[in-house]
């Protein structure tokens, strides 16, 4: 395996074993995060993780490293306004987990920044034009994504279950971050730059969707519009994945033949 493959491999497991840990409510990754939760804001971070991890591991076994680029830039984004927020309820509650919290999202923000400026002129294998119908759920994916994030920030309990005031805006920034990462996708639209987005998508919603449908049980969630309004974007964001990475035949295969690098020689490969 190349060098360059093994930190992003082993950072996606390093995510995947945290996302577990919170998954299970583990003692040691609650002690992670500076503000008290619960069970299923463990579960939303387990699947935020999980969606982070994915693509991080492709990019690392496949060496696509142009996709790095939009992923840098949304999590890097995410990253950034969660340190300055966090910052900032230090500057007012003085309580020690948020100023580690903030230096560790503020160091991953810096890092993803760096890898943004290291991979953005790198170019991409495969550059296969994303299918017209995904662009447009792309777009409605940003679209909604943005929307639930601004509303979290501004504290409007649109998710099925209680959050802190904090965790609201916290919660944003991530759904922020992620609309940037789809947006991406959007602005480059070949499949290389939306690959780690539905992979992504796809670990997300199976982390997610066991906890949504439990609140379909007593005693219920806080809110019905907002937990079928969830429950349906995680079925049908994860329905799109599972079409244009496992059965449209044009977007299915995963190895693309690139040509000989040479001039005047007819190419040997031909793209799929």
């Amino acid at each position: 395996m190349c060098w360059r493959r093994i930190p992003l491999v082993a950072a996606g497991g390093a995510s995947l074993v945290l996302a577990l840990g919170y998954f299970l409510q583990q003692a040691w990754a609650k002690a992670l995060w500076p503000l008290p939760e619960g069970r299923l804001s463990y579960a939303f971070m387990a699947a935020i993780l999980a969606g982070k991890a994915v693509p991080l591991i492709w990019i690392g076994l496949s060496a696509e490293w142009g996709a790095l680029v939009g992923y840098a830039f949304g999590f890097g984004c995410m990253y950034g306004l969660m340190a300055i927020y966090t910052f900032l309820l230090y500057a007012e509650q003085r309580r020690q987990p948020l100023l580690l919290y903030g230096g560790v999202t503020l160091a991953l923000s810096v890092l993803c920044l760096l890898l943004l400026g290291v991979t953005s002129r790198v170019p991409i294998a495969d550059a296969r034009h994303v299918p017209r119908v995904m662009r447009l759920a792309f777009f409605v994916e940003v679209g909604v994504l943005a929307l639930v994030g601004a509303l979290l920030v501004v504290q409007v309990a649109i998710l099925p279950w209680p959050l802190q005031p904090e965790s609201s805006v916290l919660y944003g920034f991530v759904f922020f971050g992620m609309a940037l990462y789809f947006g991406y996708a959007l602005f480059k639209p070949e499949w290389s730059h939306s690959r780690g987005q539905l992979l992504g998508f796809l670990a997300y919603d199976l982390v997610l969707i066991g906890p949504l449908l439990g609140l379909f049980a007593p005693p219920g969630p806080v809110s019905w519009l907002g937990l079928i309004a969830a429950t349906a974007i995680v079925v049908g964001s994860g329905l799109l994945a599972v079409y244009y990475l496992f059965v449209q035949k044009t977007t299915r295969v995963w190895v693309v033949t690139k040509p000989p690098e040479t001039t005047g020689a007819p190419a040997s490969g031909r793209r799929q």
